[in-house]
C-alpha cells in the first residue's frame, strides 16, 4: 500500500472521532509524548515506556535513566499541583527490563503513587510485545481536620493500594509505518476506601507514519477510557502529533493537538544526555493560569548495540588465514630442458712400470736408507 493511502486511512479514522471528548487523564507518559498531544507511540524506545506501553521497551538499545518534573496549571489561584517521574531501563539479549516510579500530588488534598515493573521483548521480526505490573496507591491528605476525620468515607483509613497489570503491542508495518496498542489496568482492581471504586480500564491505539527524506513523523492516536457512573464525559479521545527532527544538530521540534488541549515542545540531545520540554494549554482553562509545563532529562549508559558488536569484533583474537597457493604466471614458466642421462665412468686398468723405472726406484730407496743409518756429526765447540 502506498504511503499516501496509509496517511489517508489514519487521518480519516481520527477525524471521524473528533468531537468534544474527555482526555485520558492519569496516564503517565514521556515528555516527548506530552509535547505530541499524548500519543502512545511517542514513548517507544525509552525508559518512560514502562508507564504507557511496555512493548516500547523492546527497542531500547542502551541502559538509561529518565526523570521529569511537571507543574500543571501554573498560576491557578488556590491550587498547587505537581508530578514527578523516575524510570530506569536495562536491555538484555532476550528483552528489556524497566523500573518506574511516578507521583502526583495536590498539596493538602491528594497524593497518588505508581510503582511499575515492565518487560518488553521481540517474539519475532516486526512485532514487539510487553507487559507491566504496577502498584497503585492514593492517600487523602486530611491532616488533623476533625470534620474530614469524622467523614464515613475515611472510617477504614485515608489510603488504599492495589495491584494492576498493563499489556502492550507494537508492530512495524514496512519501513514507514508503525502500529501500536496498549491496555492499562486490565484487571481493574478495587482501591476504594469505604465503597467499591475500581481503577478504570484504559485502552489506546495509534500509528506513526515516517515521511522519508523530511526527517519527520506524523502520529495519530485514539484513547478509550470510560467515564465513571454519573459523569457525562465522553470516553474516547483522539490525538494528533507532528515531530520534525534535525539529526545533525541533535534537535527536534514537536507539536500536538487533542480536543482538550494544544501542546508543543522540543528535545535536544547532547552526547549521552537528552533534555526535553513540553507545554500545554487547556481549552477550558485559558484564564488565570499559564498552562502546564514539563521538563525531562534522560541519560544513556554504555554503548549502542552496533558499537558493542564492533568492539567485540575488534577485541576478538585474530584467526590466521590459511596460506594461499602460489600462482605462477604462464609467461614466467620456462620450458624444461630434456634430461641428460648420467654417464658412468669406467675404471681404467693401472699401467705397468718399465724396468728402468723399477731400477731407479730401488736405487732411490737404498740411498734414503743409507742416509738414515749414518750417525750425525757432532759440531765442535768454539774456542
Amino acid at each position: 500500500m502506498p504511503i499516501q493511502s496509509k496517511i489517508a486511512i489514519l487521518l480519516a479514522g481520527c477525524l471521524c472521532l473528533a468531537w468534544p471528548l474527555e482526555a485520558a487523564n492519569g496516564v503517565q507518559a514521556s515528555v516527548r509524548a506530552s509535547a505530541l498531544g499524548g500519543v502512545l507511540l511517542a514513548s517507544d524506545g525509552e525508559a518512560a515506556a514502562v508507564f504507557s506501553n511496555p512493548a516500547g521497551l523492546a527497542d531500547v538499545e542502551r541502559p538509561g535513566l529518565f526523570t521529569s518534573y511537571s507543574k500543571p496549571l501554573v498560576g491557578l489561584p488556590g491550587l498547587t499541583l505537581w508530578t514527578g517521574d523516575l524510570a530506569a531501563v536495562w536491555p538484555f539479549s532476550f528483552g528489556s527490563l524497566a523500573l518506574g516510579y511516578s507521583m502526583f500530588q495536590t498539596d493538602g488534598m491528594l497524593s497518588e503513587q505508581t510503582a511499575s515493573v515492565g518487560y518488553g521483548f521481540i517474539p519475532w521480526n516486526g512485532l514487539r510485545a510487553g507487559a507491566a505490573v504496577k502498584y497503585l496507591r492514593h492517600d487523602y491528605l486530611i491532616g488533623n481536620d476533625p470534620v474530614a476525620a469524622a467523614d464515613p468515607v475515611f472510617r477504614n483509613g485515608t489510603s488504599r493500594g492495589a495491584l494492576a497489570a498493563d499489556l502492550g503491542l507494537r508492530y512495524l508495518w514496512g519501513e514507514q509505518v508503525v502500529l501500536a496498542a496498549a491496555a492499562r489496568n486490565v484487571n481493574q482492581p478495587d482501591w476504594g476506601l469505604a465503597t467499591l471504586d475500581r481503577v478504570r480500564l484504559e485502552t489506546q491505539a495509534g500509528a506513526e507514519i515516517i515521511i522519508p527524506g523530511w526527517e519527520m513523523s506524523v502520529y495519530g492516536d485514539v484513547a478509550w477510557r470510560p467515564a465513571p457512573a454519573g459523569e457525562a464525559a465522553e470516553p474516547v479521545t483522539p490525538a494528533l502529533g507532528v515531530e520534525k527532527r534535525f539529526p545533525r544538530e541533535g534537535f527536534a521540534l514537536r507539536a500536538g493537538l487533542n480536543p482538550y488541549e494544544v501542546t508543543a515542545g522540543f528535545g535536544w540531545r547532547w552526547d549521552a544526555w537528552l533534555f526535553e520540554y513540553a507545554g500545554s494549554l487547556k481549552f477550558n482553562l485559558l484564564e488565570d493560569n499559564y498552562g502546564t509545563h514539563r521538563l525531562g532529562v534522560s541519560f544513556r549508559l554504555g554503548l549502542p548495540a552496533e558499537s558493542r558488536a564492533s568492539l567485540a569484533a575488534v577485541s576478538a583474537p585474530a584467526v590466521p588465514a590459511p596460506p594461499k597457493p602460489a600462482v605462477v604466471s604462464p609467461a614466467r614458466v620456462q620450458p624444461s630442458s630434456p634430461a641428460v642421462p648420467a654417464v658412468k665412468k669406467t675404471a681404467q686398468p693401472a699401467k705397468k712400470k718399465s724396468r728402468v723405472q723399477k731400477s731407479k726406484g730401488k736405487k732411490t730407496r737404498k740411498i734414503n736408507k743409507n742416509k738414515k743409518s749414518r750417525p750425525a756429526k757432532k759440531k765442535s765447540a768454539s774456542p
